[in-house]
């Protein structure tokens, strides 16, 4: 196909949304009427994400005095307000000297509100809703607005418009697997947290059973020692029958980059 380069894989593993899924040409063919409806059926709420890099004392003494001495995150769901959730992210390890990162999600509601705005205002969700929760922080750390403003170096919105699960897939099992009809095409395996629940967890869930999957469709012998997660991941397995396979990973979340090689050597 011009402009296309086509790679063909022995197994291929897909971390995506519902939606996602549902547009692979020939998903409902492979898996018929009731995966797909159930697929189809997945709901998930949509909410904004901010992320601040601010300077000065003051900021940072009302950023110690809402947080505490070992607390990392605030929870305001509850409040049904702007910011459902606030994130101190100094408290994890990831101190920045005499500049401090905030990282706030906003509660499911104050997005959809913000969405309806947006599309009166002939504005971007992002753009309208930055504005309410840099307004909900500075009366979060009790700071004016115009200090607040001042501090900041850097900022990056996000609007996750499928951000948590709130349904998930009505069918059994932690992840999708769908073997090639004719034995000519790969193995595709699809795993997402909407399988299990609607969490890191969840995700980690999923991913695991998908790589258990494939392990048990190539033959492969799980290695008993795991790799280190602060490099990217690359792993040498037997196989039995002796042939050469490859593996692909694919996600189709645009701001998560993951690096990773899987090295499958033939036995012998």
């Amino acid at each position: 196909v011009s402009g296309r380069v086509i790679n063909r894989f022995d197994a291929v593993v897909f971390a995506g949304t519902a939606q996602d899924v549902l547009s692979i040409d020939g998903i409902s063919a492979a898996r018929g009427p009731r995966v797909i409806a159930s697929l189809r059926a997945v709901r998930y709420d949509h909410r904004l994400a901010v992320a601040w890099l601010l300077k000065g004392a003051v900021v940072r003494s009302g950023v110690e005095t809402l947080f505490g001495p070992s607390i990392a995150e605030l929870d305001f769901e509850s409040e049904r307000g702007v910011i459902g959730l606030l994130a101190w992210q100094d408290q994890k390890q990831r101190a920045h000297g005499s500049q401090t990162v905030l990282v706030a999600h906003s509660t499911s509601e104050f997005a959809s509100r913000n969405l309806e705005h947006a599309k009166r205002a002939q504005r971007h969700p992002k753009d309208l809703g930055k504005e309410a929760m840099f307004t909900a922080l500075a009366d979060k750390l009790s700071l004016p607005l115009s200090d607040l403003r001042q501090a900041v170096l850097d900022c990056k919105v996000v609007h996750w418009r499928q951000c948590q699960v709130r349904k998930q897939v009505a069918t059994s099992g932690k992840c999708l697997v769908i073997p090639s009809a004719d034995r000519v095409g790969p193995l595709l395996v699809i795993c997402g947290d909407y399988f299990v629940e609607g969490s890191y967890h969840g995700c980690m869930q999923s991913a695991r059973s998908a790589a258990t999957e494939v392990l048990t469709w190539m033959g492969v012998q799980s290695p008993r020692s795991s790799c280190s997660s602060s490099s990217p991941a690359h792993h040498k397995f037997s196989v039995t029958p002796p042939q050469q396979r490859r593996l692909q990973i694919s996600s189709s979340c645009s701001d998560v980059s993951v690096r990773g090689a899987v090295e499958v050597e033939s036995a012998g």
